[in-house]
């Protein structure tokens, strides 16, 4: 396994021994682009406390190397790796290729397509990052909005 899959598994498991994670605890998996990738890590990857998760939700979130599929389908089986693709749910933008890299593992079944007021111009690099980082103010805010709040205490 590439090096940033193993670095993000040992996060993993350090946070679930930190906050002492059972499974009596409903868990969500959530992140934004890379993290939306590290978020479908977490439950593919960690061996500890992947199985743990309730729902994984990536925005935007990037696709897989087919070698970590193929690695994976081999180690859980078929069955098993489809029943933890069924806890995982996308929300992308129309406009923002960035989850389009590497291979994508949420089905359309689970993804939900969002378009923003920027519009449709994916023509610039800098659009793209733009449209990109507008996502995850626009998903912050509303997470705001909706009373979440945020630690970095982990």
């Amino acid at each position: 396994m590439k090096r940033k899959v193993i670095k993000g598994i040992i996060v993993v498991d350090r946070t679930g021994d930190k906050m002492g994670w059972t499974e009596a605890d409903i868990i969500y998996v959530t992140g934004h682009s890379q993290g939306g990738n590290d978020a479908q890590v977490a439950v593919l990857c960690s061996e500890k406390y992947g199985a743990l998760f309730d729902k994984c939700y990536s925005k935007n979130g990037e696709g897989h190397s087919p070698e970590l599929l193929e690695y994976l389908k081999e180690r859980y089986g078929e069955q098993e790796y489809n029943e933890l693709l069924d806890i995982m749910y996308a929300v992308n933008q129309h406009d923002d290729p960035i989850h389009r890299f590497g291979s994508v593992v949420i089905s359309d079944e689970h993804t939900i397509t969002i378009s923003n007021e920027l519009g449709d111009h994916t023509n610039a690099l800098a659009d793209i990052i733009v449209k990109h980082g507008m996502s995850s103010i626009v998903s912050i805010f509303a997470a705001k909005k909706l009373g979440y709040k945020f630690s970095t205490n982990v």
